[in-house]
């Protein structure tokens, strides 16, 4: 679990291929100096489990499935990653609950500078605009954000200086892709609409012998 709170920018050293998995060294010396092999990290929002750690770098795989529905396999030596490790019980949630399980890649529309702050448009597939909701939360590339305006399957965020200055945020532009997770909540919430738990007689003693 991650709260779309960037920590660090790291540089992938390394992205290769392998049968059809994608194995990443990437660079972080403050990501890399507090975790252990097996920690999860979020890259570009995608949960990866760390390898191996050798000095201010660290290595992931990303598998088939990941590359399918991410922009990680679009990742090359140099390119810039947003990172952030996992949420601790005992530490500020901060941004929103975000799981690392990307819904959807999303296309740039529009990058346009707003006072000190900057709007940018993106468009997801149509069947899944369901998912946003204005002044609702959603991450975009790891980055927890605010659905400043929806129209159809197109949303804007306002990214205020410090998340532009401290992400990757600052190198979109119209055409780039980004990996999306809607709020895990709301899905939740689609979920138990459409069981069959809705049809049931929901009151005291429903709640009673679930031990509430």
């Amino acid at each position: 679990m991650f709260t779309g709170l960037v920590q660090s920018i790291g540089q992938v050293q390394s992205s290769r291929q392998v049968s059809q998995s994608l194995k990443l060294t990437i660079e972080s010396e403050s990501i890399s100096s507090k975790s252990k092999i097996g920690d999860s990290v979020a890259v570009n929002g995608v949960c990866l489990t760390m390898e191996k750690i050798i000095g201010n770098k660290f290595q992931a795989t990303a598998i088939q499935e990941t590359l399918r529905k991410t922009n990680l396999g679009f990742l090359k030596t140099g390119s810039f990653v947003n990172l952030e490790t996992a949420l601790r019980f005992n530490e500020s949630l901060g941004g929103h609950l975000v799981q690392g399980h990307i819904d959807c890649v999303g296309k740039i529309i529009t990058v346009t500078p707003d006072g000190e702050s900057h709007l940018v448009t993106v468009q997801i597939s149509g069947e899944l605009n369901r998912y946003l909701v204005e002044q609702g939360s959603i991450a975009v590339d790891g980055v927890s954000l605010t659905l400043a305006n929806v129209q159809g399957n197109r949303f804007t965020v306002a990214i205020i200086p410090h998340t532009w200055k401290n992400t990757i945020l600052k190198y979109l532009n119209a055409g780039s892709i980004v990996n999306m997770e809607f709020d895990y909540i709301g899905k939740w919430i689609e979920k138990f609409n459409r069981s069959d738990t809705k049809k049931k007689n929901i009151g005291l003693p429903w709640l009673k012998s679930l031990g509430y």
